[in-house]
């Protein structure tokens, strides 16, 4: 007979009453995936475990920074630990912020009540109120619980690598508790502005206009969480020099607000950081009273109208998305099917749309920074490596954007008409992924890297640029469809499994030999362009160990398959053939 504690006797009594148990309710929908068939999302505990580890990682690294050991061995002097930390306090604020925000835009259709809840709420005795309140409550417990365990590991660890060397366990418990409540602060202003900002909309936008509209809002919030991080590499030595009269546009970064709290409890805040230390919780408590004023407005008018707007379609269907006839373009059937859908697929579903913007977030992120740096240290001439490896950057980008949502299936139950009428082992699906990248790639990369360099270096500089770029994009996709074959956004996502951490490395490796050595390639090739003619055989022998390798990938490995299987700890040899 199992245990009853005193502590879950008395949750299950209180879970027992209506209101508890609305907002247990609401809570688990906000963790819950789109469907168990499905579920591209992780579950409750594989995304907090997920979301703790980097916090705690980065401390750990640091530990080479404050360590007396290392200082001794490299003969530097004892750090001020309360300077020399500004840098990756600001990480800290930003990383949560950036975390918290994304979490907040991706949840963002799981927060809201749906047809489910209506249906099984609007007919009981239970007041539109207490379910908002019930709602309410559980947004601000999960968020609660998503700030805290972001920054978990961080809070833990990080006052102890800075403080433990130098400091007596009061200044450590201090560090702690600065560092805890700063990080906090910092995650609920991001949860409170976007959700404030999605709630103003549903408020003042028809529901059909805010669909539509709430769409390219999430994606920009995503790509400015995403550039947000970014600013950790700048934004430390502009707070350095702010000047004492507080006159700077870095300033207006909310990050910056926190920091000068973090820097001024701890006594270390310059004459310039002190002057906003009480912004952020000004600002706090200004998004908690608009969340709060919209949520209101909006939510009873939402909840009515879930029964008429169940169904309606994102986008109106138009008739301009047809591929041309027959005779334009020698596809097969299968391709040209495919290829339509895809694109209409990749353009109108909400959540590829916002996963492709946090990849374009970080082309944004990556690509500025290298265009800062490069533009700063240009020279006349040939364009140097940094500048064409801009270019390269985006197009890498874009190809592992494009390569993940092609994963996601837009309604995976729906696959069953590809199951029935078509042959497992016809499979056509690399090319068409191929052809959907090449679309995107040459509207969104290469198109505009022609115009913008040839009007910086010339118009023959241009071609040969674009043309590399779309060259080495072409084998990277390649390399990367290698044993595709799914048919795009209709297939379950893989399972994630133990190589999911070398999977990470291979794409960091990747991006350094793609933009890195790439440019350096590319930059050679420009000061004698007639080198460029080594590019075809180059490009000749790649594709020829590409073409092998997919030719020795066994027949039963090549067929269509429409669901992931997640493959058995231990495997059975079936040795009676059954």
């Amino acid at each position: 007979m199992p245990i009853q504690w005193p502590v879950t006797s008395w949750l299950q009594s209180k879970l027992e009453r209506p209101f508890p148990r609305l907002v247990a309710h609401f809570a688990a929908t906000i963790f819950e995936g789109e469907s168990a068939a499905q579920d591209v999302e992780f579950g409750m505990g594989g995304l907090l475990a997920l979301l703790a580890v980097p916090g705690g990682f980065v401390s750990l690294l640091l530990f080479d920074k404050y360590s007396s050991l290392m200082l001794f061995l490299r003969h530097r002097p004892a750090l001020n630990i309360y300077t020399e930390s500004l840098p990756d306090k600001y990480f800290f604020i930003v990383f949560s912020m950036a975390i918290t925000g994304v979490i907040t835009v991706l949840k963002w259709d799981r927060i809201l009540p749906g047809l489910r809840d209506y249906a099984n709420l609007a007919p009981l005795p239970i007041s539109a109120r207490t379910i908002f309140s019930a709602s309410l409550t559980a947004i601000f417990i999960t968020a609660s619980l998503f700030a805290a365990d972001v920054n978990a590991a961080s809070v833990v660890l990080f006052p102890m690598v800075v403080v433990a060397n130098r400091g007596s366990v009061g200044e450590l418990a201090a560090f702690a508790g600065v560092h805890a409540l700063c990080v906090m602060l910092a995650s609920a202003f991001s949860f409170l502005a976007c959700f404030s900002l999605m709630s103003a909309l549903m408020a003042l936008l028809p529901h059909r206009a805010f669909r539509r509209i709430s769409l390219y809002v999430r994606i920009l919030l995503i790509v400015s969480m995403v550039a947000m991080l970014g600013t950790v590499f700048v934004v430390p030595q502009m707070v350095a020099v702010m000047p004492a009269n507080g006159n700077s546009a870095v300033a207006l970064l909310p990050p910056v607000w926190y920091l000068a709290l973090y820097q001024s409890l701890q006594g270390h805040a310059s004459p310039a950081l002190a002057r906003f230390r009480g912004t952020g919780l000004r600002a706090l408590f200004a998004a908690f009273a608009t969340a709060l004023l919209f949520c209101a407005l909006s939510y009873r008018l939402y909840f009515m109208r879930i029964s008429e707007s169940a169904g309606t379609p994102l986008f109106r269907r138009r008739a301009g998305w047809r591929l041309p006839g027959r005779w334009s373009l020698p596809w097969t059937n299968f391709q040209r099917a495919c290829y339509t859908f895809g694109l209409t697929a990749l353009f109108r579903s909400e959540k590829h749309c916002i996963f492709f913007g946090g990849f374009a977030g970080m082309a944004l992120v990556a690509a500025s920074e290298t265009a800062l740096t490069s533009f700063a240290e240009r020279r006349p001439g040939v364009p140097d490596a940094g500048l064409l490896s801009i270019s390269l950057i985006a197009a890498y980008f874009v190809i592992l954007g494009l390569r993940f949502v092609l994963e996601m299936p837009v309604e995976l139950e729906a696959n069953w008409i590809y199951q029935v009428i078509l042959d497992p082992s016809n499979n056509e699906t690399a090319a068409v992924a191929r052809k959907i990248m090449l679309t995107v790639l040459c509207a969104g990369v290469i198109a505009p890297t022609v115009v913008v360099s040839g009007f910086a270096w010339g118009w023959m500089t241009a071609l040969l640029h674009a043309g590399f770029v779309l060259v080495l994009s072409i084998l990277l996709i390649d390399t990367l469809l290698v044993g595709f074959r799914k048919i795009p956004f209709t297939c379950s996502f893989p399972p994630f499994r133990n190589n999911v951490v070398v999977l990470a490395l291979l794409g960091v490796l990747g991006y350094f030999f793609f933009t890195g050595s790439g440019a350096s390639v590319e930059h050679w090739m420009l000061l004698r362009p007639f080198r460029f003619l080594w590019l075809a055989p180059a490009a000749a022998v790649t594709w020829e160990v590409l073409r092998r390798i997919r030719n020795d990938i066994p027949p039963i490995d090549t067929c269509l398959i429409y669901r992931e299987q997640t493959m058995a700890a231990v495997q059975p040899l079936n040795l009676s053939g059954n």
